[in-house]
């Protein structure tokens, strides 16, 4: 196994983005697991239910969030109308009772639920229903039952149906909607993500006790013996007199290092063949973002994001430590580029011979 140096300028940015590395995806990974803890209850039921229940798993002293299984399928011994309906109205649903025999002016409106009293042995369940539902079987979810409904309907069904009374249970039933189909986008977020930071924290172990796997390292070694390469970079970077810093671009006599994030580019400067500013206009006025774009004769192009002074100061003394370089844009050169980088290569390289 190849010993890289721990004191090494590259070894220290291996490690460095490795630790990057497993920060994030450990934050991600405990910040996922958060979220199981806090929507836990909620995926359960939508994975999982409806869950079939009976009469035997409720109780008058339990409200809605004492069930941790509430997207239920359960089903009465007999239910009794009681005459509200839910009625949709262009600013507000509300509720009213349809009974035309009691005098009461039905509202306008459709329709979208009706109130029943569904029999569970001792007890009495509350069920927002479907309109034209005539079954015992109803699957929905259980929640608190509105305070409105408790002082306006219930009272007033417990005063004519007194055989209820003490007996309504503390939640109802919503057999109007099914599961909110979010719980997909949910559950598809969370296993991606803890999927992508597991094994994100499993490659940050890996290269942290191998750094030689380390893509730094691979690119390195692309470019020849990775270890006196490595050890050429340590030299110069370690003479403050060599080194000349643009923001997160660095430039040493034969190197050009960009630091972000995760990762580190190395650029020998001998392969560099031309060099230009990028300016891109962004939506928010008078705001634009730089770049610098270098182009190597290995047909590879490289964008560093810079601040303008920067990229600026970064050109004019890259251009002085380089004279070879093709300097400024050229359109035709850039879309030949683009189509067929190594006759562009070719050019720059005849423009170099006559420099």
């Amino acid at each position: 196994m190849t010993h890289v140096p721990a004191s090494n300028f590259v070894r220290r940015e291996i490690d460095r983005c490795n630790r990057n590395l497993l920060y994030v995806n450990s934050a991600v990974a405990l910040m996922v697991v958060f979220l199981i803890g806090l929507s836990g209850r909620y995926l359960l039921n939508f994975a999982f239910g409806p869950f079939r229940v009976n009469q035997d798993c409720f109780s008058s002293d339990r409200v809605d969030k004492d069930y941790f299984k509430y997207y239920v399928t359960l089903k009465g011994m007999s239910f009794h109308d009681t005459g509200y309906r839910l009625y949709e109205h262009q600013l507000n649903p509300f509720i009213e009772q349809a009974s035309e025999d009691l005098g009461v002016t039905i509202p306008y409106g459709n329709v979208t639920a009706k109130y029943l009293m569904l029999s569970l042995g001792n007890s009495v369940l509350l069920v927002q229903s479907p309109p034209k539902t005539t079954n015992l079987q109803f699957t929905g979810t259980l929640r608190s039952i509105p305070d409105e409904i408790k002082s306006e309907y219930l009272e007033r069904l417990e005063d004519s149906i007194p055989r209820i009374k003490g007996h309504i249970l503390p939640v109802m039933l919503d057999a109007t909607e099914e599961m909110n189909q979010s719980g997909y986008v949910l559950l598809v977020l969370i296993i991606l993500s803890l999927i992508v930071s597991i094994r994100n924290i499993l490659v940050g172990i890996r290269r942290g006790a191998n750094p030689v796997i380390h893509p730094i390292w691979k690119g390195l070694s692309q470019r020849g013996a990775a270890l006196e390469l490595a050890a050429n970079i340590d030299a110069e970077y370690s003479v403050p007199s060599c080194v000349k810093r643009y923001g997160r671009l660095t430039m040493t006599p034969s190197w050009l290092i960009y630091s972000t994030f995760f990762g580190l580019d190395l650029i020998m400067i001998k392969d560099v063949i031309w060099t230009y500013q990028k300016i891109t206009r962004l939506h928010v006025p008078m705001s634009s973002s730089y770049s610098v774009v270098l182009r190597d004769n290995h047909g590879r192009s490289h964008e560093f994001d810079l601040r303008f002074g920067n990229a600026l100061a970064f050109l004019l003394v890259f251009g002085l430590q380089a004279p070879w370089v093709l300097d400024g844009y050229d359109k035709d050169l850039d879309r030949l580029w683009d189509s067929d980088p190594s006759a562009a290569t070719e050019i720059i390289r005849e423009r170099r011979k006559s420099h």
